[in-house]
Formats: structure tokens, C-alpha cells, sequence
């Protein structure tokens, strides 16, 4: 898929939303290096010491495989920029179609801390939801630190339940049905 068809899928009023490719990964650790607080709280060195985002964090991100069964075809690496600029301000990682065909897996999703509660998330996941329901997907599913009070806080602003099952990480994993019109 070309940059310029996932834009054209994901955009919305105030992001562009390009699916990165390698050489854009360098410019897309800066979202990374901008949320320190998601850094630290999924990257915690052993007793509790901070560790800086590596280098390469989103280059590590693309060389992920799918999941079993899954092409790399359905797999949608995500780098977040305010409409008409060209820094990045968030990542995100979708995988249509999994676990079941009706879903989407978001694996990862992070703004800079500068662009937190501003909005972007809810127009980010507005966005996917109106680009997904044509599709025949009813559900989005996202995975979380189980640390991260913030990202919690915020899905269940935004309606999404708390499965009761954790994922082999440790990480929770937050469900949606999707309405037939956004709510």
C-alpha cells in the first residue's frame, strides 16, 4: 500500500496519517522520544530505572512479523502528523482482521505528551472506526499497560470495555464495539 492511499483512508480534519516505511522511521522515533511517561511505563528497566527510547524504535516496530495466519498485507503501521506538517506526533500499529475477522488489533497507540488531551485520540480512533465499519469490522480491540492510568482512563471515556482476559505481555487488552454511526 502507498503513503498516499493510507492517508487518503486514515485522514481526518487536523491529522495526516502516513503509513510509515523505513525511511521514514527515524523521523518517527521523535513521537517516542516526546512520551516519555509511555516509554518508561512499557520499557521499565529491571528496578525501576528509566531507559530511553532506543534508537531504531520504530524501525523495530515495522520488522515485527504478523501474527500467525495473518498477511503482512493487514498489518498498518501508522505515523501521526498535524494536518500539512511534517513532524510526527504519534504511532500507531493496526492489524485488520485480528483475532477475528470483524476486528482490528491496535498494538500500539501513543501521541508526544505535548499533543495529549488535545483531542487527537478520539479524532485518530473516529477515523479508523469510519475507514473500518464500510469494511464489515464491528469491533476495535487495543492493548494497554496495565500502568498506563491515563490510556485506561481515556478508553473508557471513549466506551471501550476491559476484557477480562490479559495477553501472555501482561497487557490488558480494551474492546469496542463499533456503532453503525459514530456517537
Amino acid at each position: 500500500m502507498s503513503t498516499a492511499t493510507a492517508e487518503a483512508l486514515f485522514a481526518t480534519p487536523r491529522l495526516d496519517v502516513v503509513f510509515l516505511s523505513p525511511d521514514q522511521a527515524v523521523e518517527a522515533d521523535k513521537a517516542i522520544a516526546g512520551a516519555p511517561t509511555f516509554y518508561k511505563t512499557e520499557f521499565e528497566g529491571e528496578g525501576g530505572e528509566e531507559a530511553p527510547p532506543p534508537e531504531g524504535f520504530t524501525a523495530d516496530l515495522l520488522d515485527t512479523p504478523p501474527p500467525p495466519n495473518i498477511s503482512k498485507a493487514a498489518v498498518f503501521p501508522l505515523g501521526i502528523r498535524e494536518k500539512g506538517k511534517a513532524n510526527y506526533i504519534g504511532l500507531s500499529h493496526l492489524i485488520l482482521g485480528y483475532p477475528t475477522e470483524t476486528t482490528v488489533f491496535m498494538g500500539l497507540l501513543v501521541f508526544a505528551e505535548a499533543f495529549q488531551k488535545k483531542g487527537y485520540g478520539k479524532e485518530l480512533l473516529t477515523g479508523i472506526y469510519d475507514w473500518t465499519r464500510p469494511q464489515g469490522i464491528g469491533f476495535v480491540r487495543i492493548r494497554v499497560h496495565p500502568k498506563h492510568e491515563g490510556a485506561r482512563a481515556f478508553l473508557d471515556k471513549m466506551g471501550y470495555a476491559d476484557l477480562p482476559n490479559k495477553l501472555s505481555t501482561g497487557h490488558l487488552v480494551f474492546e469496542r464495539r463499533l456503532p453503525l454511526v459514530e456517537d
